[in-house]
């Protein structure tokens, strides 16, 4: 199992230089989960740019991967975001994940915890374990 932050690419992905994340290249999973999408500047979506970058950044690393994707959708909607990783998942048929109810409600908020409002709006340990079993149920389709 391997964990990577990609916020590099979140916030340039129509210009992202995909070397930056070589260290993936030698990683054979077999299942996938695309769990990004909340620092995307939502200004910088339009036709399907997400969409073809997020495809080709999979490309890059898993040209031979295995057909277990998991998408999600982001924690705070973010409509125009969303549709594309929603159609990503469609057109290459992959499993998606909702997520996007759990950020309209505070509960799943760590409101409360941090003085900071951005850092508080944030999920929370609620929040965070909505999260983990939604993607989980997605998982145990292919757990065997």
């Amino acid at each position: 199992m391997k964990g990577v932050n990609v916020f590099p690419f979140e916030r340039g992905f129509d210009n992202f230089d995909f070397a930056a994340y070589d260290s993936l290249l030698d990683f054979k999973p077999d299942i996938i989960v695309i769990r990004y999408g909340e620092n995307v500047d939502a200004s910088t979506v339009e036709s399907d740019n997400l969409k073809i970058a997020s495809l080709n950044f999979m490309n890059y690393f898993f040209e031979d991967r295995p057909s277990k994707v998991i998408v999600t959708t982001t924690f705070w909607n973010n409509a125009i975001t969303n549709d594309q990783l929603r159609r990503l998942a469609a057109e290459q048929n992959w499993e998606l994940v909702e997520l996007s109810d759990l950020g309209d409600y505070q509960e799943n908020m760590a409101i409360g915890k941090f003085d900071n409002v951005g850092v508080a709006t944030h999920p929370g340990d609620l929040g965070m374990e909505r999260i983990a079993n939604r993607i989980f149920s997605g998982l145990k389709k292919y757990i065997k």
